[in-house]
């Protein structure tokens, strides 16, 4: 499938998680902008879509606001992180 000739070739994969449904509609020939907040499955995007994103592809836009302090204590209070 060309979508490149076609003007609805752009899909938006909010919450991206790892990047699965990205990798999916790029295979079909598909333009994707993933958002994800979350830092952690941001790097594992970035490194998956590296060669993508180095193309200037649109592939990924990362919309998090919690720092990583913020991210730490929220997982200390769910007993996941232990000083």
């Amino acid at each position: 499938m060309d979508c490149n000739s076609r003007q609805d070739d752009l899909i938006y994969d909010i919450g991206a998680h790892k990047g699965d449904d990205a990798a999916f509609y790029l295979a079909k020939g598909f333009r994707v902008i993933s958002v994800e907040a979350h830092p952690t499955h941001a790097s594992v995007i970035r490194r998956r879509f590296s060669s993508e994103i180095e193309d200037g592809r649109p592939v990924l836009e990362v919309v998090s606001q919690v720092s990583h302090r913020d991210e730490q204590a929220s997982e200390m209070k769910k007993g996941l992180i232990h000083q």
